[in-house]
This record gives structure tokens, sequence and C-alpha cells, in this order.
């Protein structure tokens, strides 16, 4: 069956249809997937690539026997050509404009149709990633009017799972896509505020950075230059709205003012002057915010009176361990909790941050499948808050520890005879060439995996030790899987943490993915290294 045919009796259906929103939004959705399918089918861009390329050829030979004929009037043969070129360059054009159209058709259609289910039910919010994809593949002025009303009418909160994507195509220059956007990306900040302003910031202190490279940049200017607009149209809504954003913004400075400081000392615990940091010590806990580095849940009615808000910070910080010499906070929040949150400076976070996003994309798939639900298959996530290119906020995974630390006392527990891992390090890094392989194969066979002690040696009641390795194996395996998917690299023992409470692995330096694991250095096929350690023999039953 044609799809235009197809597409007629949707139409009848809409027109006839009267049921309940979800079949309302069934419909909508379903014609909106079979138009954006029909508009980036191969066979119809091919088609309309070939029709552009013909008449392209044509107009080149009819310019060529026009400017022949304008020479030499004279000549009926050279005016019959140019005559019958002509005629077939507005056929090719004619075919040319109904195959644009037609695409403009279906891409108008799949846009309405995509808007007209968000905004009547919730079973199909997905779409969201398939709307702006379409929307954001060509900028067009009848489109983005269209956008300009229709966007007013879906939730606001539907837009946060892709405030990250759309926040990223700010831009200082004028039109009417810009204005779209900024009115969008401006209801979500007023109606959801604590899940994505510190996005806008991030963007507004890009040229910021003590990195000359970032402040040269003109893209970069012109979006720190957009977020700021942005940020001052909010402040103008109300005075409640300015009053937060001055003080967010309080916060963001005093944040990033803590990530430059380098204590000289490392795993130990510094007490920081109150009267210094006023603002994370004095303001905060006055100001009623929530704890940035905690999982806020999305609240549909935009009511988050019923949060918990951070009621004291203890002075007394940890620097924790690595080249930058990350500070550890412990925030206390109204619910009596106590977080701990990572202030980072030297690493630009905003990977990671759209790595842990895809994380909770892959989560809400593993949760819908029956299957998947039953065995809990889930991938155990943290919070990433950017605040500017060279660091920010990162959320501390409790009841975790590096993975090379754990395993590192039992091999000498198990197999005292075996290397040294920093004589292992040494033998393949200095080997070269073929000796490489040698000596790597020697390492296998005097370095033995001990994961399978672990977990006879610290879950001594069958019951627990049975369901920590089912959650261990479980964890292992759907991290390979989805990192293998979107090239995730640079996987080792001090990126993999191991949760002592429930045996999941959580994957932390997410820098390395998509297509920079082809641009470092040392280029690696897999994307967890030491599989031998990380896999143990496992029943089938895991």
């Amino acid at each position: 069956m044609r799809t235009g045919a197809i597409c007629g009796y949707l139409e009848n259906a809409l027109n006839e249809l009267n049921q309940g929103k979800c079949q309302w939004g069934e419909l909508f959705y379903t014609y909106a997937e079979i138009c954006s399918s029909q508009y980036e089918q191969p066979e119809f861009n091919d088609e309309m690539k070939h029709a552009q390329e013909i008449f392209l050829k044509k107009d080149i030979e009819v310019q060529a026997l026009k400017a022949s004929y304008l020479r030499n009037t004279d000549d009926i043969e050279l005016k019959r050509r140019f005559y019958i070129a002509n005629k077939m360059r507005n056929s090719d054009s004619q075919e040319l404009s109904r195959l644009q159209q037609r695409s403009r058709n279906y891409l108008e259609t799949a846009i309405r149709m995509y808007l007209e289910c968000l905004k009547i039910c919730d079973d199909f919010d997905d779409c969201i990633f398939r709307l702006c994809a379409l929307w954001l593949s060509k900028y067009d002025q009848t489109l983005d009017s269209y956008c300009y009303t229709k966007f007013r009418d879906v939730a606001s909160h539907k837009f946060i799972r892709i405030f990250n994507q759309l926040s990223s195509r700010l831009d200082i220059q004028q039109g009417l896509f810009q204005e779209v956007l900024v009115q969008l990306l401006t209801r979500v900040v007023a109606e959801h505020p604590f899940h994505t302003i510190y996005a806008v910031f991030a963007i507004q202190n890009m040229t910021s950075s003590s990195n000359a490279a970032y402040d040269t940049s003109p893209v970069n200017r012109s979006r720190s230059q957009a977020a700021k607009f942005l940020l001052d149209g909010f402040s103008q809504i109300n005075s409640s709205m300015a009053s937060l954003r001055s003080r967010v913004e309080r916060l963001v400075k005093s944040y990033i003012d803590l990530g430059v400081i380098k204590p000289n000392t490392q795993g130990q615990s510094i007490k920081l002057p109150e009267n210094k940091h006023r603002v994370l010590f004095k303001d905060l806990p006055r100001w009623k915010f929530p704890n940035p580095t905690s999982k806020i849940p999305i609240s549909i009615t935009k009511n988050y009176a019923q949060m918990p808000i951070i009621q004291n910070i203890d002075p007394n910080v940890k620097v924790a361990s690595g080249n930058s010499k990350p500070l550890v906070f412990k925030v206390l929040d109204s619910d009596g909790i106590w977080h701990r949150q990572i202030v980072k400076n030297g690493d630009d976070l905003r990977q990671d941050s759209v790595m842990e996003q895809v994380f909770d994309e892959v989560n809400i798939v593993l949760q819908r499948r029956r299957e998947t639900r039953y065995r809990s298959l889930t991938i155990k996530t943290y919070v990433v808050v950017p605040l500017y290119p060279r660091g920010g906020l990162i959320q501390w995974v409790d009841n975790t520890t590096a993975l090379k630390e754990y395993l590192n006392s039992r091999h000498h527990k198990y197999y005292k005879h075996d290397l040294k891992f920093i004589k292992c390090h040494e033998l393949v890094g200095n080997a070269q060439g073929a000796q490489r392989i040698k000596a790597f194969k020697n390492v296998l066979e005097n370095f033995h995996p001990v994961m399978n002690h672990l977990f006879l040696e610290d879950y001594t009641d069958p019951e627990v030790w049975f369901s920590t390795r089912v959650r261990y194996a479980r964890s292992l395996a759907i991290i390979s899987i989805v990192g293998e998917i979107i090239g995730l690299g640079d996987r080792h023992g001090f990126n993999i943490l191991f949760d002592q409470q429930t045996g999941e692995v959580v994957n932390i330096d997410l820098g390395i993915a998509f297509e920079k694991v082809a641009c470092v250095q040392m280029y690696w096929l897999d994307s967890t290294r030491a599989k031998r350690c990380l896999y143990p023999r496992w029943s089938r039953s895991d």
C-alpha cells in the first residue's frame, strides 16, 4: 500500500476518532512515525538527489545553448535545440519541486503529529528526541513559526530529557529559530529550575575559563552571550526568578573558586574558613536550595515545595586522590541525610554529564520491558553538574571502592608468587612491537584473576553471596554492551568502582566515548581492559 494512501486513512481516522487520549496519542504517534520514516527513507532521498543532479546538468546545458544562441541568433537549429533543452529543464525543475514539496510535507506532518502526541498524552514521551531531531535538521521559518506557538502546548517537563542538546544550539545571532529556542528553554528553566539552570550557567561560563582556547573561540563567545541573554530574560519574569538567578550565580562562582584551590595534602582533611566562603556555609542553607548533586524527581505539576533542601555544609573537607586533588564536601539535607559531593577542577565534565544522560535513557528502556525489569537490569548512575569548561560538581557514589584497590590486596593474599601490578605495568609498557605481545602473555601466566575470591571472602552468607554475584554479573554485562555500542573507552581498574553493598559496578571518568576513542594517543579496540579480571567464570544461572 502506498504511503499516501496510508496517510489518507490516518487523516480520516483523525477526523472520525472519538476515543480517549491514549487512542488519540497512539494515532498521532503512528502517523508521525510513518511520515518521519518516509522523510528519511534512503530511496526517497536518493531519488531527490538524482533529480537535483539531472536538473543542474540540464540547467548548465541550457545556459550554454543560450549563450551560443545569443551570439548567433540566425542559427535555427541552435534555436530549436535551446527550446527543447529549456523545455526539458522546466520539466526537471517541476519534478524536483514536486519531490522537495513531498519531502517538506513529510517533515511538517511528522513534527505536527509528534507535537500533538506529546500534547495529548504521556505514553509516547520518547518521541521528544525524534521531534527535536527533525526540528533541528532543517532551519525553516515556516516550521519555526509553527513550533513557536505549539511548543507552549507541550508540558515543559518533557523537554528536560533533551535540555542539554537544545541548549547547545544557543547562539547570539538573531533569527526566528533562536527566538523559539530561547522562549522554550526559558520556560523550562522557569518551571524546573534546579534540573536545568546549572546547564545554562555552564554555557555562560564557557568564556570564563583560564584556558585561552575557550576565550578566543567565536562560537563559544556567541553561545556564552546567548546563555546570558536567556538568563536575563529569565530574571525579568518576576522578582522571584531574578533572586533565584542571582543566588545561583553566586553559588556557581563560589564552587568555581573552590575548584581552583590546590591543597598540599592528599587523602587528608582540611578545614575551610567559613567567613571566606560565606556563600556556601552561611547563605546557601538560608536559600532553601536542593543539593545540586542529588537526583530530584521531576514534578509534572511544577511544584517542588516538598523536595529536600540543604540545611548545613561541613567545613571539614576531604582532599581526594587524583592529579586535580578534588575536594569532597559533606552536605546535610532537610531529610537528615548526609550527602557527599566532589568539587572538581581541571577536567571537562560535559562529556561525563552527557554519558550519564545516555545511561539514564538506557535505564528507562530497560525498565519498560518486562524481561529486563524482572531481572533488575540497570546501569548505576550518578549526577554530574558541569559549571564551566574545566570543572564542576560530581555526586559521590556511596559504598564504592575503585576495583583495582579492592583487588590488589587479594592478589598478594591468594597468589603470593604472582608478579606485582607495577611490575606487570612496566613489563608491558617498556616492551616494543612483537616483544609487547610476548610480555603480555608472560603477564597473563603470572598474574591470576581473583574476582571469585572477592565474593567468597566478603559475602559469607550464601543468599547474599549469590544475589551480590548476580547483580555484579548483570551490571557488568549491561555496561559492557552499552559501552561497546557508544565506544566507551579508557576502562580500567581505577575508572570502575565496585559497590560493596549491592555488588554493582559504577563507571566513572567517561570523557572518552563516541568518536573520541579513535583520537587518543593509545587506541584500544575493546571498551574494557583487563577483562579476565572483571569476568570470572560464572555459571549459566547468572
